[in-house]
């Protein structure tokens, strides 16, 4: 059995629920695997639900339907936290922006920004092709987690964020062929040739500055453009109880996140347009809105977003 390991240290807060959620935090082996899973599926995000499904139970575990039988698989890939150094905190910062961007878990105690955990994952495979294709796919997930994603509550506001040692850097991943060349409309948050991903012009000294700001992007120049009969549109958290917006409840469609520069944290905006709405109707014209639609009704105050001197806030990274 082959191991990878990956040294990791928080670079802005992470809200990680245990036993009690309001308790204590802690960072278990299943909040890692369910992001390394989600990330998995965005990178297969051009394979038939049927394969998906299939070769997500072989490689993590779980079942799966073959010609109407149920089919329960073990896990290849076995996951062990190491707690390294914990720093537990109650004190988050008090300002109105990083309140709006944790709202909800404003109050809990989190890993405070210079925990370091490792993640240690083990391959149960004894053939060497697989093995070599398993430890590339773990690899590839996890650093993605690492730049585009984060873990626990609030990480695509920005939360939860991670540097890793051994994460592929940001422009091997904009490599990605699926993201170069994914001509595809995921049915789910998944990577494809549609994804833009948005650097901060500014460094940030820590993560109050880094929020801060992505708050200003995000609220200021998006969020707050957008009229609140659309907002759903964005993303919808909860059931609609209104029957004129969409009855499904769906994620954001883009991830906030923050890199370590080592001179400080730049921010990441990663927009990742899925068909949220298909088979439903746009409700104004009775036609099917698309994620282009979508893009725009959001996206064009992101991403054009200035401060009181006409400097843009970001800069693009990958397919403007």
């Amino acid at each position: 059995m082959e191991e990878i390991t990956f040294n990791c240290r928080f670079i802005t807060p992470a809200f990680l629920g245990g036993a009690d959620p309001k308790g204590t935090p802690e960072l278990r082996a299943p909040s890692i695997k369910g992001a390394l899973r989600f990330w998995w599926r965005a990178m297969h995000a051009d394979w038939e639900l049927s394969k998906l499904k299939k070769e997500e139970a072989e490689l993590f575990g779980g079942m799966y339907n073959e010609n109407g039988k149920e089919i329960a698989l073990r896990s290849k890939v076995l996951l062990r936290v190491e707690m390294m150094e914990e720093i537990i905190s109650k004190n988050l910062a008090r300002s109105i922006p990083v309140k709006y961007m944790a709202y909800g878990a404003e109050e809990r105690a989190y890993f405070d920004v210079g925990t370091h955990f490792k993640a240690c994952f083990k391959i149960i495979e004894k053939e060497t092709k697989k093995v070599e294709k398993i430890k590339k796919d773990v690899r590839t997930a996890f650093s993605l987690l690492t730049q585009f994603g984060g873990l626990g509550s609030k990480s695509r506001n920005g939360f939860g964020s991670f540097y890793c040692e051994e994460s592929l850097s940001l422009s091997q991943l904009l490599k990605l062929d699926i993201i170069q060349n994914g001509e595809i409309e995921p049915k789910f948050t998944g990577l494809s040739n549609m994804v833009q991903v948005y650097q901060t012009t500014r460094t940030f000294n820590d993560y109050v500055e880094f929020i801060t700001g992505m708050a200003k992007i995000y609220k200021d120049n998006g969020r707050s453009n957008v009229e609140k009969k659309n907002r759903h549109f964005i993303a919808a958290p909860y059931p609609a109880s209104n029957p004129n917006t969409p009855p499904d409840r769906h994620a954001k469609i883009h991830l906030m996140s923050a890199i370590d520069t080592g001179i400080g944290l730049k921010g990441l905006i990663t927009f990742m347009p899925y068909d949220y709405l298909s088979g439903h109707p746009d409700y104004s014209n009775n036609t099917k809105l698309s994620w282009e639609e979508t893009k725009e009704l959001f996206g064009e105050g992101i991403y054009n977003a200035q401060n009181r001197n006409g400097k843009y806030l970001l800069e693009t990274l990958i397919n403007d």
